[in-house]
């Protein structure tokens, strides 16, 4: 899954890229592969389908109310995270709390938010990121870090209510 589809900043491109070459790979190799891309808030979809090859691969949908992005988070085999400017990175936060493995951008903030949580890539490198993906299909990396996002989801969420509970504190002179 992918999601801000877009924004340029978000670099979903290059990991539409990636996934259209390991479907190829699959395919050509016989490996029988039916996992399709999801990206949400695509809105200009020619911008991606001139540059894939395995068009029946991918489901673009336009921007997406929070129950079904919430939906696609739960759901997703993996998260996807090529984003190159980044402020927090809760999207892969978001992934992490259903044991969602993450790839992710290893170059914006998100290393700080994840960190030994998600596989870093090179959001430039379009076979760093396939290379990525693949890591994601073989089980037992998928089953380590589908634990480590739990853990690290848990760890980022009681430290968010903890500055809630602070900030609230502060505000009301206590």
């Amino acid at each position: 899954m992918l999601t801000s589809g877009a924004r340029w900043e978000k670099n979903n491109l290059r990991a539409v890229k990636a996934f259209d070459e390991l479907v190829t790979m699959m395919r050509s190799t016989n490996h029988e592969f039916d996992m399709k891309l999801v990206i949400t808030g695509a809105t200009n979809v020619k911008v991606y389908r001139k540059h894939i090859r395995s068009k029946d691969a991918f489901v673009f949908l336009g921007y997406v109310e929070s129950k079904e992005l919430e939906f696609l988070h739960k759901n997703a085999y993996a998260f996807i995270f090529p984003s190159l400017n980044e402020g927090f990175g809760y999207p892969p936060v978001q992934s992490m709390r259903y044991g969602v493995p993450v790839a992710a951008s290893g170059t914006t903030s998100v290393p700080e938010v994840c960190e030994n949580a998600a596989l870093y890539f090179d959001p430039y490198s379009v076979s760093e990121i396939k290379n990525r993906m693949i890591q994601l299909l073989d089980s037992s990396i998928y089953a380590m870090y589908a634990a480590r996002g739990v853990a690290r989801y848990g760890e980022v969420h009681k430290r968010q209510q903890e500055d809630l509970e602070k900030a609230v504190a502060f505000v009301l002179g206590e």
